[in-house]
């Protein structure tokens, strides 16, 4: 997990919001960018970008959990 560490920190407010997301089963995580797009103000680009990480990174920051 130390490798994810540094990115995991520039984005936890975004990682923070996405698993709150996920958790109120209010969308399809695929479709999740649309309301990082909203809720941060980002470009679809980026919105991707940072759910694709978290996405790629969620077992890994959830194990224990």
């Amino acid at each position: 997990m130390s490798d994810i560490i540094p990115d995991y920190i520039e984005y936890q407010e975004e990682f923070e919001y996405l698993d709150r997301l996920r958790e109120s089963g209010e969308t399809n995580m695929w479709g999740a960018s649309t309301y990082l797009k909203s809720e941060f103000g980002m470009d679809g680009k980026s919105a991707r970008a940072i759910l694709g990480f978290w996405m790629d990174t969620f077992e890994e920051r959830h194990k224990g959990a």
